[in-house]
């Protein structure tokens, strides 16, 4: 679960607790954490302003979704999403390092000194931990620094009149509303494999129509086409919650819909669903019984904010033998092609 940061202090790893839904989870059964494409952690996958995001930054964006399942590979438009949550992670970064006065150099020490008296009493060290997270003395002050930067840069926006609002415009995720749910499943043999998504994404969007049109029903459209356990009774999954038992992508989409609506063709590891709530239990949590939590959404919203501005004003490139969307869409470019794909800040005209 993700109601508090890990312990990490890698940059990566502290965003991701905002940045990120719920690890996963799933009734039929789950599908479990990436070994993403065999690509070394040194790697460059896209490049900000010519400097370089790697391999090792987008696997640790997907190792936080998934934390501790077995390896299974995960498809591209999810390692995609990770790695633009890596690139706005090292623009946040870059905003809070230069618009902010920084910690002073006392702040920073304090810090490595209870890190330490953490660590020894977790029986580690501070050489251990710097190994860990492949650090050097300069890189474990740099860390700091930035953690100390962003709590006080956040924490001016963490009011309680702030979180209440939030609370308000995402109660259904908050308040422990649970909601009842069908699905249509179409298997994909390698998910992780785009030209092998394309056909049975086209099969679920004529489905999905078919069922608009009302030439078919979901539950009947269940029983002729799903591949899932639950077509027996037309596609029935039960109760869910907003952070289980389903995988995050399939939650998110779930909680988006009003009852009785179709979503579009969401993909998972397990292969293509269309989703359908059918009911809902309104929730009685009240905002001061999920602060923690509201913290994290604000915190989210302002890595958003700042990383949509800093994008506006930078380039950058994306390379053409890793999965990544088209330049501000969230369709998947062809990244096995010869070309890289570049997004460019647009001109001052």
């Amino acid at each position: 679960m993700m109601d508090r940061p890990p312990r990490s202090w890698s940059l990566a790893a502290f965003l991701t607790a905002f940045l990120l839904a719920q690890p996963l989870s799933a009734q039929e059964p789950a599908p479990a954490a990436p070994t993403v494409l065999k690509i070394p952690p040194t790697k460059t996958v896209a490049t900000i302003d010519g400097e370089a995001v790697t391999m090792a930054e987008v696997q640790t964006v997907l190792q936080a979704i998934y934390q501790n399942q077995e390896s299974r590979k995960t498809p591209p438009p999810a390692v995609a999403q990770a790695l633009e949550t890596a690139i706005d992670q090292r623009l946040v970064r870059r905003y809070i390092l230069t618009a902010t006065e920084g910690a002073k150099d006392e702040q920073i020490q304090e810090a490595i000194q209870r890190l330490e008296t953490n660590l020894a009493q977790q029986k580690s060290s501070l050489e251990q931990f710097k190994q860990q997270q492949n650090l050097d003395d300069a890189g474990l002050k740099a860390q700091i620094n930035w953690q100390l930067s962003w709590t006080k840069y956040l924490a001016q926006s963490l009011t309680d009149a702030s979180l209440e609002a939030c609370f308000a415009r995402h109660r259904r995720d908050l308040d422990g509303s649970q909601l009842r749910v069908s699905h249509v499943l179409l298997r994909v043999d390698q998910p992780q494999v785009l030209e092998a998504l394309q056909p049975t994404l086209a099969e679920a969007k004529q489905i999905r129509q078919d069922i608009l049109d009302k030439k078919i029903t979901f539950a009947d459209a269940a029983k002729k086409y799903s591949e899932g356990p639950s077509r027996r009774v037309g596609g029935d999954l039960g109760w869910i919650g907003r952070n289980g038992p389903m995988m995050p992508a399939f939650n998110d989409a779930a909680f988006a819909l009003e009852k009785d609506q179709v979503s579009e063709p969401i993909i998972t590891p397990f292969g293509v669903h269309l989703i359908q709530m059918t009911d809902e239990k309104p929730g009685d949590k009240q905002w001061s019984d999920v602060q923690e939590k509201l913290k994290q959404i604000v915190a989210k919203e302002i890595v958003e904010e700042i990383a949509k501005q800093q994008r506006a004003n930078l380039k950058i490139e994306y390379v053409d033998d890793f999965p990544h969307f088209l330049p501000g869409t969230k369709e998947m470019a062809p990244w096995d092609g010869a070309q890289t794909a570049t997004s460019t800040p647009p001109s001052a005209e």
